[in-house]
């Protein structure tokens, strides 16, 4: 194999989501990357959303270089119309919404408490709300579809040293 050519990190597993039209948020690192490379693995087609367009785009490259269907689309969930551009988007680009993975989310940052409050609150409570309730609306006309949403263990397990807006905002 030559320097220039990427070896597949994974090979697929079976085609048990093929034809599954799929949104992840928070695709281009940690969990919502290991969800979004898993179901393209398994023959979803998946839509990977971040607001990082470097590492989104490493992840969509990643999922195509295994042999799997993605595409990317940048969003900023801290804008709460934002989310319900990314659902009508994604749509649009797959002609069709099946399964939608709320994963993004922000920890919070040391400084203003306000600002940082509806900052988490905005993309980790504000952004699954309208992505879900955007999506649901396409499930009821074609009579399914899928929602997950991914929360912290801190929403349930108090932690002194965890912001109160990220603790706040995983309770749902």
């Amino acid at each position: 194999m030559s320097a220039h050519t990427q070896e597949p990190l994974a090979t697929p597993h079976s085609n048990e989501l093929a034809g599954l039209k799929v949104l992840v948020t928070g695709a281009s690192r940690g969990i919502g990357k290991a969800i979004a490379l898993d179901m393209a693995l398994h023959g979803a087609t998946v839509m990977c959303s971040s607001r990082d367009q470097s590492t989104l785009g490493l992840t969509v490259q990643e999922i195509i270089a295994n042999g799997g269907v993605a595409e990317s689309a940048m969003c900023d969930l801290s804008d709460p119309l934002s989310g319900r551009a990314l659902v009508q988007e994604t749509i649009a680009r797959l002609g069709d919404l099946d399964v939608v993975v709320n994963n993004a989310g922000l920890g919070g940052a040391p400084g203003d408490a306000l600002e940082e409050w509806l900052q988490v609150v905005a993309v980790n409570l504000t952004a699954p709300f309208v992505i879900c309730e955007t999506a649901s609306e396409h499930f009821k006309q074609k009579r399914s579809g899928k929602i997950i949403n991914i929360s912290s263990i801190l929403g349930v397990v108090a932690d002194p040293g965890v912001p109160t807006p990220y603790v706040a905002a995983n309770t749902v």
